[in-house]
């Protein structure tokens, strides 16, 4: 019997950078006790480096798939589960292929 895991999207409004989209098992958010609210502050990483992911409550690893020039969109696969940053000042810094990091960190 295959089960399917149920994901949680998340959208993080970026500022001058963008906004950031994600999927999240909700089986996670249980694990680390989280019911992400709308007001609720985060802090975001996404990187080509892993670097340092002790203080990080969701660490995922993933690829750039595709890369959207009309919206400024690169999407990633973390596993099967989507990851998508709209920035016109991060998108030529990412290409399809590249291994990246999405890292999470509630603040409030």
């Amino acid at each position: 019997k295959i089960h399917y895991a149920y994901v949680t999207k998340i959208t993080v409004n970026l500022g001058a950078i963008g906004q950031l989209a994600f999927e999240v098992p909700n089986k996670v958010l249980d694990e680390i006790n989280w019911v992400p609210g709308e007001s609720e502050e985060v802090e975001i990483g996404f990187d080509k480096d892993l670097g340092d992911t002790e203080n990080w409550d969701i660490v995922l690893q993933g690829e750039v798939y595709l890369k959207k020039e009309e919206d400024r969109k690169i999407i990633a696969s973390m596993g099967g589960l989507q990851v998508a940053l709209t920035s016109e000042k991060l998108y030529r810094d990412f290409s399809v292929g590249d291994k990246v990091f999405l890292k999470v960190k509630r603040l409030s």
